[in-house]
């Protein structure tokens, strides 16, 4: 065998392992979106997985989750689907996920032993923003909102 073929050898090699890697990546996201819906105690449609945008950066396996809002209660409109970005690495038998701006590195088992302080922190963090939105909303003096709501003010 040249040089060359072994070069050749190693570069398919690399392409698979990154190819198996990342189809390890994509099943494990599933396991997560499945344990959030079980989590959030919604149904399958209101926690969407998009691996359609998902990517490698920085190690980590980067993908979205969308969980879908409503304001008075299921099926009403106007529905919002909040959508958030994960990061998600192998730790040799547990893989670690975490939200892109956080240091914070959650450790969860292949069987999601450790996912509930996660889904928490996600909870958490889609609750607060949405608390806030109001007082957000409230303390402003800018005529068209973040939240998307048009505010015209009229004198009488």
């Amino acid at each position: 065998m040249t040089k060359h073929s072994e070069l050749c050898q190693a570069y398919q090699k690399s392409i698979i392992d990154l190819r198996d890697y990342v189809l390890q990546c994509k099943r494990y996201a599933r396991v997560l979106a499945n344990g959030l819906t079980q989590y959030l105690e919604c149904t399958e449609n209101e926690v969407k997985l998009k691996l359609n945008e998902s990517t490698l950066e920085n190690s980590y396996f980067n993908f979205k989750i969308g969980v879908i809002l409503y304001p008075y209660g299921v099926n009403s409109f106007p529905q919002r689907e909040i959508v958030f970005h994960l990061c998600l690495k192998k730790l040799n038998s547990k893989w670690g996920i975490k939200l892109p701006d956080d240091e914070k590195l959650c450790e969860i088992a292949e069987d999601m032993t450790g996912s509930g302080e996660f889904f928490e922190q996600l909870y958490f963090h889609i609750k607060q923003n949405h608390e806030d939105a109001l007082t957000n909303v409230l303390n402003e003096t800018r005529e068209k909102r973040p939240i998307g709501f048009d505010i015209v003010n009229r004198e009488s």
